[in-house]
C-alpha cells in the first residue's frame, strides 16, 4: 500500500508567522517610494551621457566585431577628422557611418 498524506501539513508558515520571525532576527524592510516615470527620464539621460562619454570605445567595438582592421588610437583620429593610411575606403567609410548613427542615436 502507498502512504499518501491525507490532510494538509500540520504547520503552515502564514505571513503574520514569517513577520515575526524576521523582526526577531532584527531586519526591517520598508517598501522604496519610486516615482517610475522619474526613473525611466533619468536612465535615459544616463545612457545617453555614458554613451557619449565612451563613444570612440563603443565606435571601435562595434568595427572590431565586423573585421575592420583599424586599432582604437585609429579610430579615434579618424573620429577627429585626419585620415589613417594603409586602409581601404571601405574600412573607413564603416567607422564614418557607425559613428553617424551612434550620434543620431543618442
Amino acid at each position: 500500500m502507498k502512504n499518501t498524506p491525507t490532510s494538509e501539513p500540520e504547520h503552515e508558515e502564514t505571513e503574520d508567522t514569517m513577520s515575526e520571525k524576521i523582526k526577531n532576527i532584527g531586519f526591517s524592510y520598508t517598501e522604496p517610494q519610486i516615482n517610475l516615470q522619474e526613473l525611466s527620464e533619468l536612465n535615459v539621460d544616463r545612457v545617453c551621457f555614458r554613451a557619449k562619454k565612451a563613444f570612440e570605445q563603443i565606435i571601435f567595438d562595434t568595427v572590431k566585431l565586423e573585421g575592420n582592421p583599424y586599432t582604437f588610437p585609429e579610430v579615434k583620429t579618424l573620429l577627429d577628422g585626419v585620415t589613417v593610411g594603409g586602409h581601404k575606403l571601405s574600412d573607413e567609410k564603416q567607422i564614418l557611418n557607425q559613428a553617424e548613427s551612434l550620434e543620431t542615436a543618442v
